[in-house]
């Protein structure tokens, strides 16, 4: 982070209550509420889809997007925090991401629902690094494995959370009421770094290089991921919509690593990566980010589709999840230090593999209270693993390359979901089919019955499938992990 920061968080304005949990409240309130919106908008999609009036496809549309300005926010907020300094980016941020949460609160069609969402992707996006830099300088260092702690349930569990209030929306069948919390939170945020973040001196202002030509490459890299990522699971893959598109980014890629390996100030610090501990981390925290996905995409579906659960059962199973999360974060908080990132995150991933070896056979009888327990490992493995990725790549190398080695890791890995879900959808859409088609050549007489089992058996082989993905990730934290102790 920039020294002009890492000054403005040292010497705050004198305050009760110490700057570390200030920064916390800061954090954890600015940017949790894009993780909540993701996974409540996810779960609780049929809601807005019904009170919008809007098809499937369209309902995918907003998320997308707003995973995308979120993955093209994070290498922006890198460069631009440094020119306006924490205090400035920070509460104008905050608005923007307040403003974009009023116009998801009163939307009224896909267009002001799609605006709204992209507004807050981008400005959360742009916070991310920023404040959570902010956050750790405010740490002392007998109290810095606390940060993990913070983090871990701040942020996973704001997606814990947000799939929590997503089934409460679809008991009470109404989902502006979500917005309004968020609505909250910024104001909050607003009003307590008003308060707390001091001004920036004229001498601490730092004089940046915009690297122009990358930034134009990552903004035609964003723009050409949106075609497929918006076509691919309606047109397929032979869409020229599509595939053009995909070439095309691939060109980009090539590109943009090319000029920011050349250049002093790049847009993305790939170089930074160049040890294979950071890129074992990289690929762990990845994968873990994708995992996140998987499951929340095969949970949801298993248990409205197949278990056909109540409400209440369906908000007790993420509160499960939450759980996990949390009992993750405490091990990682008081056990880092002894064991470090390599043991962490092989509990983490064995557990991800041995609870996607069950799932990748799930049945329909199978017992709530084992699926509890399981969705319970599912969150302190996935947290686990993905923060020992995170950390080991941070610590990868030299101390002052951390933050780019940090920048390169989240600007990846959020590209890699922003891409990856609607890869997966498509994945899903074209297994189902032929599962369905598949069982319904194995019947000898077709009628409703017989047809609406069918349509259920190819569901849970879906699922089936969609699970073996978890367990090939798993498998790979495994990996990662073996080789990075192997790389040391």
């Amino acid at each position: 982070m920039s020294q002009s920061n890492h000054e403005a968080i040292t010497n705050p304005k004198k305050l009760s209550i110490p700057k570390y949990i200030i920064m916390s409240i800061l954090t954890i309130f600015s940017i949790g509420p894009q993780y909540f919106l993701n996974l409540s908008y996810t779960v609780g999609q049929s809601v807005i889809q019904n009170g919008l009036h809007l098809s499937t496809q369209e309902m995918l549309i907003p998320s997308s997007l707003s995973s995308l300005a979120f993955a093209i926010g994070i290498p922006l907020g890198r460069i631009f925090s440094k020119k306006f300094g924490l205090r400035n980016f920070y509460l104008s941020l905050v608005f923007v991401f307040l403003c974009g949460t009023i116009i998801d609160a009163l939307s009224y069609n896909i267009t002001t629902l799609i605006i709204g969402r992209v507004i807050q992707g981008l400005s959360a996006g742009m916070l991310f690094l920023t404040i959570l830099s902010a956050k750790f300088l405010s740490f002392p260092n007998h109290l810095r494995q606390f940060f993990m702690f913070s983090v871990v349930v701040g942020l996973f569990g704001a997606s814990a959370i947000g799939a929590i209030f997503g089934t409460i929306s679809l008991s009470t069948d109404a989902w502006r009421w979500l917005y309004m919390i968020n609505i909250c939170c910024s104001l909050l945020c607003l009003c307590i770094g008003f308060v707390t973040l001091p001004k920036q001196k004229a001498e601490q202002k730092e004089k940046i290089v915009i690297n122009r030509k990358g930034l134009f490459l990552l903004g035609l890299l964003t723009i050409a991921f949106a075609f497929p990522i918006l076509n691919l699971q309606e047109k397929g893959f032979d869409s020229v919509y599509v595939w053009p598109f995909l070439v095309m980014a691939i060109i980009l890629v090539a590109f943009l690593i090319k000029n920011d390996s050349r250049k002093e100030f790049p847009i993305v610090p790939i170089r930074a990566l160049a040890k294979p501990k950071a890129v074992f981390g990289t690929v762990m925290a990845g994968a873990g980010h994708i995992s996140l996905i998987v499951i929340f995409v095969g949970v949801n579906g298993y248990m409205r589709t197949i278990k056909n659960v109540s409400f209440i059962d369906f908000t007790y199973f993420y509160c499960c999840f939450f759980i996990g999360i949390v009992l993750s974060a405490i091990l990682c908080a008081l056990l880092y230090d002894k064991w470090g990132a390599g043991i962490l995150g092989i509990a983490g991933s064995l557990l991800t593999v041995i609870v996607s070896i069950k799932w990748s056979s799930i049945q329909p009888e199978a017992s709530l209270t084992g699926l509890n327990l399981q969705m319970a490992c599912l969150g302190f493995g996935i947290s686990m693993t993905f923060i020992s990725g995170a950390i080991g790549t941070l610590f990868a190398g030299n101390a002052h390359q951390a933050s780019s080695r940090s920048a390169s890791l989240h600007t990846i890995r959020n590209y890699a979901g922003a891409v990856f879900a609607p890869f997966l959808g498509w994945f899903l859409y074209r297994l189902n089919a032929n599962q369905y088609e598949k069982q319904i050549g194995q019947l000898s007489q077709i009628d409703t019955i017989s047809d609406i089992n069918a349509k259920k058996a190819a569901l849970l082989s879906t699922y089936h499938g969609l699970f073996t993905i978890l367990l090939i990730l798993g498998v790979m934290y495994v990996n990662c992990i073996d080789r990075e102790n192997g790389n040391r």
